[in-house]
């Protein structure tokens, strides 16, 4: 198994290129429109990189890309980014003149693609409701495998099972065997002391989650 971080960043390379998606207007935003699709695309690479040998995954995840498919946004933001970067070309249109900065643009037709159904929202729109759809797979990845993935439900995991001493998680993260055995501290204290420092990691990404749906990347 590869770390789950690899998801996290393709995670935040999306959030990234869709907050300057939101920002543009005009021209320029078929840029912006390439790079999100392309880093949106790769969070389910990513995940089956990092989860690869886990058990039950492959059946929970067979499951996720079904829903994917019988998404028809997901199903057709898929063939706008291959075309796009396999073909160079952009499947949109804007009712208005393309040199307008405040036009409002919206996906057309995909060259040899017509069966698919075209979003009828704004491009900014289909983009974020695709994020959302793409965030809440990962959030029950989360909910299924997070004493495996995630670092805080990990970290609880070992100890609780004592499949490793409060020692072996200082060594680990860089400190010296008994860093935390203070005269006068509990080892329960010592527990949140060294807790506390895989929770740093995950502020960030349930700040994204928080954004897109609400929730923690664990549903809370």
């Amino acid at each position: 198994m590869k770390s789950f971080q690899l998801v996290e960043n393709k995670i935040k390379e999306s959030d990234f290129f869709l907050g300057y998606l939101e920002k543009t207007k005009g021209p320029d935003i078929v840029y912006f429109l390439s790079a999100y699709l392309s880093a949106a695309r790769s969070i389910t690479f990513a995940l089956q990189v990092a989860m690869k040998g886990i058990h039950d995954f492959d059946e929970w995840y067979n499951l996720q890309q079904q829903k994917l498919k019988e998404d028809p946004i997901a199903s057709y933001l898929l063939e706008v980014r291959n075309y796009t970067i396999h073909e160079g070309g952009y499947a949109i249109y804007s009712p208005l003149f393309f040199s307008s900065s405040q036009q409002a643009l919206f996906f057309d037709t995909i060259p040899g693609k017509k069966q698919l159904k075209i979003p009828k929202e704004e491009i900014v729109k289909v983009c974020r409701q695709y994020m959302i759809t793409l965030l809440q797979i990962t959030r029950e990845c989360f909910q299924k495998f997070g004493y495996i993935i995630d670092p805080v439900l990990h970290f609880d995991y070992i100890i609780a099972s004592k499949k490793k001493t409060l020692e072996d998680i200082e060594y680990e993260l860089g400190f010296p065997r008994g860093w935390t055995k203070i005269e006068g501290i509990s080892e329960e204290q010592r527990r949140q002391m060294l807790r506390h420092e895989f929770e740093k990691d995950i502020f960030l990404i349930d700040y994204i989650f928080n954004k897109y749906l609400g929730t923690d990347r664990l549903g809370y």
